[in-house]
Protein backbone atom coordinates (compact mmCIF):
# COMPACT_ATOMS: atom_id res chain seq x y z
CA UNK A 1 0.00 0.00 0.00
CA UNK A 2 2.56 2.42 0.85
CA UNK A 3 4.58 1.77 -2.20
CA UNK A 4 1.85 2.36 -4.45
CA UNK A 5 0.59 5.41 -2.63
CA UNK A 6 4.10 6.89 -2.41
CA UNK A 7 4.92 6.06 -6.15
CA UNK A 8 1.53 8.86 -6.75
CA UNK A 9 3.04 11.29 -4.90
CA UNK A 10 5.89 10.76 -6.55
CA UNK A 11 4.42 11.06 -9.69
CA UNK A 12 2.69 14.45 -9.08
CA UNK A 13 6.21 16.04 -8.67
CA UNK A 14 7.25 14.74 -11.93
CA UNK A 15 4.18 16.35 -13.28
CA UNK A 16 4.70 19.31 -11.52
CA UNK A 17 8.89 19.66 -12.73
CA UNK A 18 7.53 18.67 -16.06
CA UNK A 19 4.66 21.87 -15.94
CA UNK A 20 7.45 24.20 -14.44
CA UNK A 21 9.47 24.07 -17.12
CA UNK A 22 6.64 23.60 -19.69
CA UNK A 23 6.55 26.50 -22.41
CA UNK A 24 2.63 27.96 -22.84
CA UNK A 25 2.97 30.65 -25.76
CA UNK A 26 -0.15 32.10 -27.55
CA UNK A 27 1.83 30.52 -30.96
CA UNK A 28 1.86 26.88 -29.39
CA UNK A 29 -0.60 24.74 -28.88
CA UNK A 30 -0.89 22.47 -25.31
CA UNK A 31 -3.36 20.91 -23.70
CA UNK A 32 -5.55 20.41 -26.56
CA UNK A 33 -9.25 19.67 -26.30
CA UNK A 34 -9.17 16.44 -28.69
CA UNK A 35 -7.60 14.24 -25.67
CA UNK A 36 -10.12 14.77 -23.42
CA UNK A 37 -9.36 15.20 -19.69
CA UNK A 38 -7.59 11.84 -19.77
CA UNK A 39 -4.43 12.61 -21.57
CA UNK A 40 -2.38 15.55 -20.50
CA UNK A 41 0.20 16.79 -23.28
CA UNK A 42 2.05 20.05 -23.89
CA UNK A 43 5.63 21.15 -24.83
CA UNK A 44 8.89 21.24 -22.30
CA UNK A 45 12.38 22.74 -21.89
CA UNK A 46 12.74 18.51 -20.40
CA UNK A 47 15.74 17.21 -21.82
CA UNK A 48 15.39 13.91 -22.80
CA UNK A 49 18.05 13.52 -25.47
CA UNK A 50 21.52 14.55 -26.05
CA UNK A 51 20.72 17.40 -28.14
CA UNK A 52 17.73 19.88 -27.63
CA UNK A 53 16.14 20.68 -24.58
CA UNK A 54 12.74 20.39 -25.75
CA UNK A 55 10.47 17.40 -25.65
CA UNK A 56 6.91 16.84 -26.51
CA UNK A 57 5.23 15.22 -23.00
CA UNK A 58 2.35 13.31 -22.08
CA UNK A 59 0.77 11.61 -19.50
CA UNK A 60 -2.56 9.01 -19.48
CA UNK A 61 -3.38 6.24 -17.43
CA UNK A 62 -3.34 3.21 -19.26
CA UNK A 63 -7.01 1.70 -20.24
CA UNK A 64 -8.20 -1.17 -18.69
CA UNK A 65 -9.17 -2.71 -21.96
CA UNK A 66 -5.77 -2.63 -23.35
CA UNK A 67 -3.65 -4.62 -20.98
CA UNK A 68 -4.85 -7.99 -19.37
CA UNK A 69 -2.05 -7.47 -17.11
CA UNK A 70 -2.97 -5.85 -13.88
CA UNK A 71 0.59 -4.98 -13.15
CA UNK A 72 0.19 -2.25 -15.84
CA UNK A 73 -2.68 -0.46 -15.16
CA UNK A 74 -1.08 3.17 -13.55
CA UNK A 75 0.66 6.34 -14.43
CA UNK A 76 2.38 6.61 -17.60
CA UNK A 77 4.47 9.36 -18.90
CA UNK A 78 5.50 9.34 -23.05
CA UNK A 79 8.36 11.78 -24.07
CA UNK A 80 9.33 12.49 -27.47
CA UNK A 81 12.50 14.30 -27.93
CA UNK A 82 12.39 17.23 -30.70
CA UNK A 83 15.53 17.91 -32.60
CA UNK A 84 16.75 21.19 -34.54
CA UNK A 85 14.89 19.98 -37.54
CA UNK A 86 11.78 19.61 -35.82
CA UNK A 87 9.70 22.85 -36.37
CA UNK A 88 7.44 23.59 -33.64
CA UNK A 89 3.54 23.32 -34.37
CA UNK A 90 2.33 27.32 -34.45
CA UNK A 91 -1.47 28.08 -34.77
CA UNK A 92 -2.27 24.70 -35.71
CA UNK A 93 -4.54 24.23 -32.72
CA UNK A 94 -3.12 20.47 -32.36
CA UNK A 95 -0.67 18.45 -30.77
CA UNK A 96 0.37 15.23 -31.51
CA UNK A 97 3.74 13.12 -31.90
CA UNK A 98 2.82 12.62 -35.26
CA UNK A 99 3.24 16.02 -35.92
CA UNK A 100 7.13 15.84 -35.40
CA UNK A 101 10.42 13.52 -37.30
CA UNK A 102 11.63 12.06 -34.16
CA UNK A 103 9.97 8.46 -33.78
CA UNK A 104 11.70 7.32 -30.76
CA UNK A 105 8.84 8.08 -27.81
CA UNK A 106 9.11 6.39 -24.76
CA UNK A 107 7.15 5.01 -22.19
CA UNK A 108 7.68 4.87 -18.56
CA UNK A 109 5.77 3.80 -15.78
CA UNK A 110 5.76 5.94 -13.05
CA UNK A 111 2.72 4.91 -10.46
CA UNK A 112 1.45 1.45 -10.74
CA UNK A 113 -1.77 1.29 -9.00
CA UNK A 114 -3.12 4.26 -10.81
CA UNK A 115 -6.23 3.57 -12.26
CA UNK A 116 -7.72 7.33 -12.82
CA UNK A 117 -6.10 10.52 -13.94
CA UNK A 118 -8.25 13.22 -14.60
CA UNK A 119 -7.18 17.22 -15.02
CA UNK A 120 -9.32 20.11 -14.66
CA UNK A 121 -8.28 24.04 -14.97
CA UNK A 122 -9.31 26.67 -12.74
CA UNK A 123 -10.16 30.21 -14.06
CA UNK A 124 -8.62 33.79 -12.77
CA UNK A 125 -12.42 34.30 -11.62
CA UNK A 126 -12.68 30.79 -10.00
CA UNK A 127 -14.33 28.75 -12.43
CA UNK A 128 -13.47 25.22 -12.81
CA UNK A 129 -13.16 24.20 -16.42
CA UNK A 130 -11.99 21.02 -18.61
CA UNK A 131 -10.15 23.21 -21.25
CA UNK A 132 -7.13 25.16 -21.28
CA UNK A 133 -8.20 28.73 -22.08
CA UNK A 134 -5.57 31.68 -21.85
CA UNK A 135 -5.79 35.32 -23.41
CA UNK A 136 -2.18 36.01 -24.38
CA UNK A 137 -2.80 40.17 -24.59
CA UNK A 138 -5.24 40.48 -21.45
CA UNK A 139 -3.70 38.59 -18.71
CA UNK A 140 -5.77 39.24 -15.79
CA UNK A 141 -8.93 38.18 -17.96
CA UNK A 142 -10.77 36.20 -15.82
CA UNK A 143 -11.63 33.30 -18.06
CA UNK A 144 -7.47 32.71 -18.26
CA UNK A 145 -6.79 29.64 -16.55
CA UNK A 146 -4.00 30.00 -13.64
CA UNK A 147 -4.34 26.33 -12.34
CA UNK A 148 -3.85 23.14 -13.17
CA UNK A 149 -6.05 20.48 -10.83
CA UNK A 150 -4.74 17.04 -11.14
CA UNK A 151 -6.45 14.09 -9.47
CA UNK A 152 -5.56 10.82 -9.24
CA UNK A 153 -7.50 7.16 -8.02
CA UNK A 154 -5.15 5.06 -6.86
CA UNK A 155 -5.44 1.01 -5.67
CA UNK A 156 -2.94 -0.63 -3.70
CA UNK A 157 -1.61 -3.94 -4.97
CA UNK A 158 -3.73 -5.66 -2.59
CA UNK A 159 -6.77 -4.68 -4.22
CA UNK A 160 -5.53 -4.82 -7.67
CA UNK A 161 -4.92 -8.19 -6.77
CA UNK A 162 -8.68 -8.61 -5.61
CA UNK A 163 -9.96 -6.87 -8.16
CA UNK A 164 -8.14 -9.01 -10.65
CA UNK A 165 -8.99 -12.12 -8.70
CA UNK A 166 -12.94 -11.27 -9.27
CA UNK A 167 -13.17 -9.69 -11.99
CA UNK A 168 -14.15 -6.76 -10.93
CA UNK A 169 -11.76 -3.97 -12.23
CA UNK A 170 -13.86 -3.07 -14.89
CA UNK A 171 -16.82 -2.50 -12.68
CA UNK A 172 -14.77 -0.48 -10.24
CA UNK A 173 -13.36 1.57 -13.51
CA UNK A 174 -17.01 2.12 -14.58
CA UNK A 175 -18.48 2.86 -11.31
CA UNK A 176 -16.10 5.86 -11.08
CA UNK A 177 -15.86 7.10 -14.32
CA UNK A 178 -19.67 7.28 -15.28
CA UNK A 179 -20.92 10.86 -15.62
CA UNK A 180 -18.96 13.79 -15.31
CA UNK A 181 -18.24 16.23 -12.23
CA UNK A 182 -21.21 18.54 -11.58
CA UNK A 183 -20.32 22.16 -12.75
CA UNK A 184 -16.97 23.40 -10.76
CA UNK A 185 -16.98 20.33 -9.05
CA UNK A 186 -13.85 18.58 -8.95
CA UNK A 187 -12.69 15.35 -9.42
CA UNK A 188 -11.43 14.54 -6.24
CA UNK A 189 -14.95 15.51 -4.78
CA UNK A 190 -16.95 13.77 -6.98
CA UNK A 191 -14.81 10.30 -6.67
CA UNK A 192 -15.24 10.99 -2.88
CA UNK A 193 -18.88 10.29 -2.69
CA UNK A 194 -18.68 7.64 -4.98
CA UNK A 195 -16.44 6.13 -3.05
CA UNK A 196 -19.08 6.25 -0.11
CA UNK A 197 -21.26 3.25 0.85
CA UNK A 198 -23.42 2.02 -2.59
CA UNK A 199 -24.85 -0.69 -4.25
CA UNK A 200 -21.36 -1.20 -6.29
CA UNK A 201 -18.93 -0.73 -3.89
CA UNK A 202 -20.91 -2.59 -1.22
CA UNK A 203 -20.06 -5.51 -3.80
CA UNK A 204 -16.82 -4.93 -3.90
CA UNK A 205 -13.98 -7.42 -1.93
CA UNK A 206 -13.12 -5.31 1.70
CA UNK A 207 -9.30 -4.48 1.11
CA UNK A 208 -10.81 -2.94 -2.35
CA UNK A 209 -12.78 -0.68 -0.71
CA UNK A 210 -9.75 -0.34 2.37
CA UNK A 211 -7.13 -0.15 -0.73
CA UNK A 212 -8.50 2.82 -2.80
CA UNK A 213 -6.68 6.86 -2.13
CA UNK A 214 -7.36 9.91 -4.39
CA UNK A 215 -4.92 12.31 -4.43
CA UNK A 216 -5.38 16.20 -5.91
CA UNK A 217 -2.59 18.91 -6.68
CA UNK A 218 -2.30 22.23 -7.52
CA UNK A 219 -0.42 23.69 -9.97
CA UNK A 220 0.80 27.42 -10.85
CA UNK A 221 0.91 27.97 -14.62
CA UNK A 222 3.55 30.38 -16.46
CA UNK A 223 1.78 31.44 -19.49
CA UNK A 224 4.44 33.94 -21.66
CA UNK A 225 4.62 35.76 -24.76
Amino acid sequence: RVNNFTKARVSLQIIGRDLTRGILREQLTAFPVDSGATVFRFITQAKESSTRDLSVIEYYALDFADTSNHLDLGLWRRSLPLSYTDSLPYNLGTLNFSQFTSNSSRDDQLGPGILLFRYQFKQNNGQIVDNFNYNYSNPSLGSNCRLVIVSLLVLDETALQQLDATNKTSALINHFTTGSPAPNELYRERWMGLRQANPVMNSMPESVRDGIEIFERSYVLHPSL
